[in-house]
């Protein structure tokens, strides 16, 4: 599987407004990279704030799909994108009160 599969509007119109809505271009690198060497070099390549976004993104992408097909409920890419920045909010509040005990 290619990333262009895993991303591409056309074919995943939900996913691909996520990556639409986070708007980093680092995420969309390497287009023609099968799958396994598309993640490496993305994840290699960004910074460590950019890595957690993104994974935290695949992340919700993976259960917005498991959503869809069990629950049969779904989520636009915005409703995914704003979760995305929901959770690592709240992963960073977390520790702000783990780290002043």
């Amino acid at each position: 599987m290619t990333f262009r599969i895993l991303a591409t509007s056309s074919l995943c119109p939900r996913h691909g407004g996520v990556w639409r809505v986070l708007s980093d271009p680092d995420f969309v690198m390497f287009p023609n990279s099968e799958f396994v060497e598309w993640l490496t070099m993305v994840l290699v390549s960004l910074t460590l704030e950019k890595g957690r976004i993104f994974c935290v993104a695949l992340w919700a992408i993976w259960g917005e799909r498991n959503s869809r097909i069990h629950d049969k409920t779904s989520s636009s890419g915005q409703e995914i994108a704003r979760f995305v920045h929901s959770y690592l909010r709240e992963l960073d509040g977390v520790r702000k009160k783990t780290q002043n005990l």
